[in-house]
C-alpha cells in the first residue's frame, strides 16, 4: 500500500499541477478511504464516538473545493473486507489504526445524497472499483495515494492530492503518455509491484 519507494518514483517524474489544469470538465473518481485517512484523522476521538458531525462537514468541504475545479466529483466508498486481508484488518483494528466506521460513512453518504453528488460503495475494495470505472470510462481521473491503483491497470491519477480551498493540485501520473519507448509504463508498473 502506497510505498516510500513508489512515492518518491512518482515525485521524481511529475510535478505539482492544478487539478482544474489536467481535468476540467472531467469526471474524477475519489477515493474515500483516502479522503477519510488524510483529512479526517484530527477527528479521530470525535468518530470513535460515533460524533462524526465535524468529520463530515470537513469531507464534504474537501469535495467542494474539488468542485470549483470545474470537475464532476464521483466518490467511492470500500465496501466489505475483502476474506484474503481479513487478518491483516485485524491486525490494524488491533494495533488502534485510525479506520472508518460506519456511522462515519452513513454521515458522509446522506451528506453526498443532499449534495447530489455522485458515490458508490465498491463490493470489496474502493481501488478496483475506480479502475474498472475508469476503464469503463465512468471516470476519466482517479485521485487517491495507493501503489495498488497502478497495478490494477489505472491509467491517470493524480497522486499526492491537496484539496485545498482555492487551489487543489497534485502529482499527475498519466500512464497513456507518450514516453519514447514505454519507459514510463514498464518503469511505473514495475515500482508499483515492488513498493
Amino acid at each position: 500500500m502506497g510505498g516510500s519507494r513508489l512515492h518518491e518514483f512518482f515525485l521524481k517524474r511529475s510535478s505539482p499541477q492544478r487539478i482544474g489544469d489536467v481535468g476540467q470538465r472531467d469526471c474524477v473518481g475519489v477515493d474515500a478511504s483516502w479522503m477519510i485517512q488524510r483529512y479526517l484523522q484530527r477527528y479521530r476521538i470525535e468518530i470513535e464516538k460515533d460524533n462524526v458531525i465535524r468529520a463530515v462537514i470537513e469531507f464534504i468541504r474537501r469535495v467542494e473545493n474539488l468542485e470549483k475545479e470545474k470537475v464532476m466529483v464521483y466518490v467511492v466508498f470500500d465496501g466489505e473486507c475483502p476474506p484474503c486481508k481479513l487478518d491483516e484488518y485485524r491486525r490494524r483494528v488491533k494495533q488502534g489504526k485510525f479506520r472508518r466506521t460506519r456511522a462515519l460513512e452513513k454521515g458522509i453518504i446522506a451528506a453526498l445524497k443532499a449534495r447530489r453528488t455522485a458515490y458508490v460503495v465498491a463490493p470489496y475494495e474502493a481501488e478496483a472499483q475506480l479502475v474498472y470505472m475508469q476503464r469503463t470510462q465512468e471516470i476519466d481521473l482517479i485521485i487517491a495515494q495507493d501503489a495498488d491503483y497502478i497495478a490494477l491497470g489505472c491509467r491517470k491519477m493524480v497522486w499526492n492530492a491537496a484539496l485545498k480551498r482555492g487551489t487543489c493540485w497534485g502529482y499527475l501520473i498519466d500512464l497513456d503518455d507518450d514516453v519514447p519507448s514505454g519507459e514510463r509504463q514498464v518503469g511505473a508498473h514495475e515500482a508499483a509491484f515492488l513498493s
